[in-house]
């Protein structure tokens, strides 16, 4: 995940590192602006994919 670009694999903000079904990435700071949410299957298609975002807002 990056802010306000599109991430690659080796420009990014955030990358999850679990490689099974529950993969996570925490970003400690809520700008706001654009997310940009890279995914890539590489060994194999990826059935039932889910994405959740969470967000809370600290200020209010």
């Amino acid at each position: 995940m990056k802010f306000e670009s599109v991430a690659g694999p080796q420009s990014y903000d955030c990358k999850g590192y679990n490689l099974g079904p529950a993969s996570s990435c925490t970003m400690g700071w809520g700008k706001t602006g654009r997310y940009y949410l890279t995914l890539v299957a590489r060994d194999r298609p990826v059935p039932d994919l889910t994405v959740s975002v969470n967000y809370t807002d600290y200020y209010n």
